[in-house]
């Protein structure tokens, strides 16, 4: 197994990436650049999904310990469907494929914290 433990922070002339891993390196050719970006993200996102299955759900008074922070949000359009587009620092972008309803709590999620955080800004 390979374990890749940096990333050459600027891109070879010819458009590839240099990966550091832990026995050498790794060049990643500029057509593959989009294609190994995605598999990584998705692995991670799994990863981070596999591990909060074993956490309670979050309640009023327990916080999930696994935070991600959300940098931007966005509409995605492909073709006819729209779903909803979110840059997260950890991550990078990811889609999120839901239905109205879904929409509609996360917004409404959305709204009850923001009034939670006024009222919580008012009392300090």
């Amino acid at each position: 197994m390979l374990t890749v433990v940096g990333v050459r922070e600027q891109a070879e002339p010819n458009g590839s990436h240099v990966l550091a891993l832990s026995d050498g390196e790794a060049i990643i050719p500029a057509a593959q650049v989009v294609h190994v970006q995605r598999v990584l993200q998705v692995a991670l996102a799994n990863r981070v999904l596999t591990q909060a299955r074993t956490l309670d759900v979050p309640t009023e008074s327990t916080l999930a310990p696994i935070v991600l922070r959300l940098l931007q949000v966005r509409p995605a359009t492909k073709g006819t469907e729209t779903n909803l587009a979110c840059n997260l620092l950890e991550i990078g972008w990811l889609v999120f494929a839901a239905d109205d309803e879904a929409l509609r709590q996360l917004r409404d999620a959305a709204e009850q914290v923001l009034k939670d955080r006024a009222a919580s800004r008012r009392l300090n």
